[in-house]
């Protein structure tokens, strides 16, 4: 995977509505939570060659990349950042609101050199060119499941010991959830 240009992508850029605040900003460990998604990709094994974050996180600009239509879903905006990013032989896309993701998850998925999601899960996932940009539309609102059959990333099994690290947290109860798993 070293001689691969890998993009790693926090998708950041969502309303947060169901929880009230940024999700991106909540405290982890006495950190943003961004930071620490973060700090997942800096993983150096998993040879992650630059990450960005999707969307617009206060203190994280300097790697933002702003939606070019705001809040129109992750599909969008993923779409947005692989039509930019041509470079990369991959990307590698988690979202923000995925604390508990270690980086054996995301060696899993770099393994599939066709690119690979997990079945059941649209995110994590890697996906891997060719891809069509020109040929693919992406409309505002379409769920990344659909933009991942078009991009025609292939589904593999999550191994049952990843399950449990496999939780997005959408609301402040699953958030409580979480950090207390965390403790």
């Amino acid at each position: 995977m070293t001689d691969k240009r890998i993009l790693g992508i926090i998708l950041a850029g969502g309303k947060s509505s169901r929880m009230g605040r940024n999700k991106a900003l909540l405290d982890y460990n006495g950190r943003p939570l961004i930071h620490h998604m973060l700090h997942i990709l800096a993983d150096t094994s998993l040879g992650i060659t630059h990450t960005v974050i999707s969307g617009t996180v206060t203190g994280y600009q300097h790697i933002c990349v702003p939606d070019t239509v705001p809040f129109a879903g992750p599909a969008h905006a993923l779409h947005h950042i692989i039509t930019r990013y041509t470079d990369y032989d991959g990307y590698i896309v988690i979202p923000v609101d995925m604390p508990l993701l270690p980086p054996e998850i995301i060696k899993h998925l770099l393994r599939h050199p066709q690119g690979a999601m997990f079945t059941g899960y649209p995110l994590p996932v890697y996906v891997v060119p060719p891809i069509q940009h020109t040929q693919i539309q992406v409309p505002p609102d379409t769920s990344v499941n659909h933009m991942l059959y078009l991009y025609k990333v292939p589904a593999v099994v999550l191994p049952d010991t990843y399950v449990p690290y496999m939780k997005n947290t959408n609301t402040l109860e699953q958030w409580q959830k979480v950090i207390q798993t965390c403790t």
